[in-house]
């Protein structure tokens, strides 16, 4: 008896962290941009097998509703290694960007307005590796970690929006939902395992194919698909990343906000890489 009604707690639990995440206003500006191409080299028995990079990329990120926009670019560096068996990178980021608040309603529509972000952080990744030969790598299974930090006029706007609660119920305003969570947290830590394959047509010329799945650790629902692509002549690669990001979110408050779903969201970034 004790045993089922253990298993009904946990079960409302779940449930009501998992409901907890699915309404929010908005998330951090860098979202499917967390995921990015690192560059590994390709394992050689005659050495050569660890290298510096920096890259540079331009993220067309999530928007969270319709009408809205969502820009940044990005600095990172990173190195990276190839054993037999096995390949890794690890580096850091710095980004900023633009997040372009729209339809803002009745007594919020002062807080429509282009809305500044920037942060940095860490992020690395490790696979195992099987050289076929020398100009055939296959990444089998591998995993990219990420952990961001993100400030600016972006994230007070949450806080704005979070403290809006705070207005009296008899006001003339209208009292947001304090159930609503509104996801002002500044950190972020996602995990995406992914796959990719190697090929080098000549000793200047590299082609990579990928593609990879994620989520945050902090938020249960929120998954999102990378594909992504690399061209590398000499040390000079460009890589493009497509995702789909389903963070299932709704703007849902009393009569101010008519209820808009969001539904999956395309996502597209375009880089550079040097290799030093």
């Amino acid at each position: 008896m004790k045993q089922n009604q253990l298993i009904i707690l946990m079960s409302v639990l779940l449930s009501m962290s998992i409901l907890s995440s699915c309404k929010t206003y908005y998330d951090q500006g860098l979202n499917g941009g967390k995921f990015s191409y690192m560059e590994t080299p390709f394992y050689s028995k005659d050495g050569g097998n660890h290298k510096s990079y920096i890259s540079a990329k331009y993220n067309k990120d999530v928007k969270y509703y319709e009408g809205e926009e969502n820009m940044s670019g990005e600095l990172s560096f990173h190195r990276g290694g190839s054993l037999k068996y096995m390949n890794y990178s690890y580096g850091a980021f710095l980004y900023g960007g633009e997040y372009k608040v729209r339809n803002l309603k009745d007594k919020f529509e002062s807080l429509n307005g282009d809305y500044n972000y920037y942060g940095g952080g860490l992020r690395g990744k490790i696979a195992f590796n099987i050289p076929f030969s020398s100009k055939f790598n296959w990444r089998v299974a591998g995993v990219q970690l990420a952990w961001s930090m993100e400030l600016g006029p972006f994230d007070d706007l949450k806080d704005d929006l979070y403290h809006l609660n705070d207005i009296d119920e008899n006001d003339d305003h209208k009292v947001i939902k304090p159930s609503l969570n509104f996801m002002n947290n500044a950190t972020n830590f996602t995990i995406y395992p992914y796959s990719e394959i190697a090929y080098k047509f000549t000793n200047d010329f590299e082609f990579v194919l990928g593609t990879s799945f994620g989520y945050r650790m902090n938020r249960l629902i929120e998954l999102s698909n990378m594909t992504y692509c690399s061209l590398k002549y000499k040390r000079v690669s460009l890589f493009f990343i497509k995702g789909v990001v389903a963070p299932s979110f709704a703007r849902v408050v009393n009569d101010d906000f008519i209820m808009q779903d969001n539904k999956v969201e395309d996502t597209y970034h375009i880089g550079l890489s040097f290799c030093l």
